[in-house]
């Protein structure tokens, strides 16, 4: 697992550096963002900072940075609702939705999680507390064919290091194992021809039609 999130950080970091020399290679040829779709956002949203999908593609979900509230954005007719509240302020910093549960990641690692039939309830949900140390978090993944969420550290004390835990979960939500995964950018500086002495990652997907992990 380690080896194959390093080799996507560095086609990641090749991909700009080919830009960079004002070349068009890419590793996702099957994205054109010049056919990308423009939607402004209510002022209600301007403080995004996650988004994730359901059954139904042509609604997003997006959770409100500060305040724990959750959006379902319609792309067809452009409507935004509120249709969930946590009831509590923090750091909000990404939102997933698997199996009828939506995960809520909070900037100290906590995750809050609430299924999609209690919308209508404010404040009914589940709190996971100290299950990855203590440290800054904003990135958030859960990947189907694992049924684990990703947890991106965006902050640990190695400032040269990157880690991400594997978080096993069941069908009612509930979070089950922890697994450490460490990236060392040590082992880019042959590749990118200089070292990384503070990295702060804030972004994990997986594209599962190229079959690679993307950290930002």
């Amino acid at each position: 697992m380690r080896n194959t999130f390093l080799i996507v950080l560095l086609v990641t970091f090749l991909q700009s550096c080919a830009q960079n020399s004002h070349t068009t290679k890419t590793v996702l040829t099957h994205y054109n963002p010049a056919n990308a779709i423009e939607k402004n956002m209510p002022p209600d949203l301007r403080e995004i900072s996650g988004i994730t999908f359901t059954n139904n593609d042509s609604i997003i979900y997006a959770e409100q940075d500060e305040l724990g509230n959750v959006y379902a954005f319609n792309t067809n007719t452009n409507q935004t609702s509120k249709v969930y509240s946590l009831g509590i302020k923090g750091d909000f910093e990404d939102i997933v939705y698997s199996n009828g549960i939506f995960y809520l990641l909070r900037s100290d690692g906590r995750i809050f999680t609430f299924s999609s039939e209690s919308m209508a309830q404010t404040t009914n949900y589940t709190e996971f507390e100290n299950i990855v140390p203590k440290a800054e978090y904003e990135g958030l993944y859960y990947q189907k064919k694992s049924n684990s969420l990703f947890l991106l550290a965006k902050t640990i004390p190695e400032k040269e290091m990157g880690i991400i835990y594997q978080l096993g979960v069941d069908n009612a939500g509930q979070i089950k194992n922890n697994k450490t995964i460490k990236l060392n950018t040590k082992d880019w500086k042959h590749v990118l021809g200089y070292t990384i002495n503070h990295f702060r990652p804030s972004a994990i997907s997986f594209s599962g039609i190229d079959n690679q992990w993307f950290i930002l």
